[in-house]
């Protein structure tokens, strides 16, 4: 039984392990899951995400990013996003049409 205390007891003093996420949060949903996982495991206390990276010029993605975070009441998280010119001219002609 001694042993089983010492055993839980490691388990709760892990360290967190720190994250960056890197997303090109857009039209699909497979980031959205990355970014509300990474916000689940650092309620858990196993992870502490340091910072979200939005990686492609889809101007409303990091919007999603951070209305993500605030749902877990994360809003401290830092968030960074790329706001270059991307892709071609009918690429970019797309984004006021979903906006």
């Amino acid at each position: 039984m001694n042993n089983l205390k010492w055993g839980l007891l490691g388990l709760v003093v892990a360290k967190p392990v720190p994250l960056i996420i890197d997303t090109d949060m857009g039209f699909d949903v497979d980031d959205v899951g990355s970014v509300c996982l990474g916000n689940a495991l650092m309620d858990l206390g196993e992870a502490d995400i340091l910072a979200v990276v939005h990686d492609t010029g889809y101007y409303y993605g990091i919007g999603a990013v951070s209305v993500i975070n605030h749902y877990y009441g994360h809003d401290k998280i830092a968030l960074g996003a790329y706001k270059g010119q991307f892709g071609k001219k009918n690429w970019q002609s797309n984004q006021n049409r979903y906006g």
